[in-house]
Order: C-alpha cells, then structure tokens, then sequence
C-alpha cells in the first residue's frame, strides 16, 4: 500500500475525530461509497486498516451505491470481499443484521417515491 493512500485514510480518521469532537456524533459513522465498483473494496479495506470499520461502543456502517458490479458473478465477489474485510475488523454478524434496518426505513415505499 502506498504510504500516501494510508496517510490520507489516517488525516480521515483524524478528522472525523474532531468532527467527533465538535458534533457529538459519538464515533458513529457511515460511510457513502458511490464510486466506481473497481474501488469498493480498496476503499473498505483501506479504511479498515486504519480502524474506521472497527465497532466498540458505536457503530460503523458502509452502503454501497449501486451499480454493485456488473453482473451476479462481480456482484457476488464484492460482497465476497467486503464482507471479508469488515467480519476482520471485529464486525460481526449482528452488525450485518443492525445494518439492514435502516435500509428496510428508509427504502419503503413512500420514501421511493420521493426518490
């Protein structure tokens, strides 16, 4: 890994620290990613290797923006690989079912057509 790409994700951190700080966000994050699918996974990874996936007494979630690959295979291998990269930073499978109740609010049907 390049070490300007880890100082970049460690100013990240260090950032959100203070934003921690001045907003009171209590070390709760969620991460957007709506980039291209080739930098998903770098993207988790990287910020897992700083620490920024890690769940203590907060919470750390990812979304993902669709497109999610470009077919069920690609598709299938990012989750793959992600999932991977978030169960090493001590996240656990009851962290992937706390993750899905936000999406079952806000994706209902009178939130997608307002969309």
């Amino acid at each position: 890994m390049s070490s300007k790409i880890r100082e970049t994700y460690t100013r990240l951190k260090h950032l959100l620290v203070e934003v921690d700080r001045e907003c009171g966000t209590w070390g709760n994050y969620l991460y957007y990613l709506a980039t291209a699918p080739g930098f998903f996974c770098d993207i988790v990874w990287q910020l897992g290797n700083v620490g920024l996936t890690q769940e203590e007494q907060y919470w750390r979630r990812v979304v993902v923006e669709k497109p999610f690959g470009h077919d069920l295979e690609s598709a299938q291998m990012l989750n793959k690989n992600i999932t991977g990269v978030l169960k090493s930073a001590k996240s656990t499978a009851s962290t992937t079912t706390w993750a899905k109740k936000p999406f079952k609010i806000s994706w209902s049907s009178v939130w997608q057509r307002l969309v």
